[in-house]
């Protein structure tokens, strides 16, 4: 799944082939054994309850995007609610 564009996974999950809730766990354990640091924070928690969220949302039917259920990770100088932001920043990790 790691080397599937946006759109292959969109399909993927339109068609039932693979749920968010595989792909996001997929996207994480790929993220867990990179050794680059290229992630600040990981919340593996939120990631997957989001994930079985847009599941749930698809398998009653729900009208849905095709980004729903598509995992994502943006850069750590946007705020999120309960995670820290540190813009990668030594100086701003408390």
């Amino acid at each position: 799944m790691r080397a599937m564009t946006i759109s292959q996974i969109s399909a993927g999950l339109t068609e039932g082939t693979f749920s968010s809730e595989e792909v996001t766990q997929t996207f994480l354990d790929a993220i867990k054994a990179d050794a680059s640091g290229a992630y600040i924070s990981l919340n593996e928690e939120r990631a997957l309850e989001a994930a079985r969220s847009q599941d749930e949302l698809r398998a009653a039917g729900s009208e849905t995007s095709p980004l729903t259920g598509v995992p994502m990770a943006h850069k750590d100088i946007f705020c999120t609610k309960g995670i820290t932001t540190t813009a990668g920043s030594h100086m701003l990790e408390n």
